[in-house]
């Protein structure tokens, strides 16, 4: 018996590819992920998920989650994602494992963020932020091609690091920041802003914007 046992354990060993094995494990994580959080999603099911050969994963069609999810998994990483990325009222607290491209807006309203670390460099349309714990906006793309929403941020003091180009609208009101330092901050570093700036609370609710 002992002789047979080896025998096996050696074809074992041979026959294995650690990276191999690794890579499956991996796939496996991903799918099982998707499954899980879909059973929770309502009619949103995000069934259209490419799994590069880096392990990364693109979406064709987006991605909406409407539960708590806090932090995505380690072996979550997004890569790129064709259509609107909504993660709102989720108590998300990091951006660790976000698409690094989106073509579409990203939503992340009413979370938990104190920080934009993994940001995604490139978002087609808007960045909406609204009700978070912001206390810094390192790590915000340069440009945002619509809306720019980082209101009902009270922890948020400076504008440093925002984006110079926003091609939409512009709200920043019930901050840490005073009306008129936002007003010369933006003359003062000839931040481009193609739409609104809605700052204070009136401006806000004539335009809709009170979250």
């Amino acid at each position: 018996m002992k002789i047979v046992r080896e025998h096996i354990n050696e074809k074992f060993t041979e026959d294995s590819d650690p990276i191999q094995d690794l890579g499956i494990g991996l796939k496996l994580l991903i799918e099982k992920w998707f499954l899980e959080i879909n059973k929770t999603n309502g009619s949103n099911y995000i069934i259209n998920y490419i799994i590069n050969d880096d392990f990364t994963i693109d979406l064709p069609k987006g991605f909406y989650y409407g539960n708590e999810l806090k932090n995505l998994p380690k072996y979550i990483n997004f890569n790129n994602v064709n259509g609107d990325f909504t993660l709102t009222a989720s108590n998300l607290e990091s951006l660790r494992g976000f698409p690094k491209i989106i073509n579409g807006n990203l939503y992340l309203g009413k979370n938990e963020l104190t920080s934009l670390e993994y940001c995604p460099k490139k978002i087609s349309y808007s960045l909406m932020l609204f009700k978070n714990d912001l206390i810094s906006l390192k790590y915000c793309p340069s440009i945002i091609n619509l809306d720019f929403n980082i209101s009902n941020n009270k922890n948020l003091t400076s504008l440093d690091y925002m984006p110079s180009h926003i091609r939409g609208n512009f709200i920043c009101y019930n901050t840490g920041m005073s009306d008129n330092y936002i007003h010369e901050y933006l003359l003062k570093n000839r931040i481009h802003i193609s739409g609104k700036k809605i700052i204070s609370i009136e401006d806000a609710k004539r335009n809709n914007y009170v979250r």
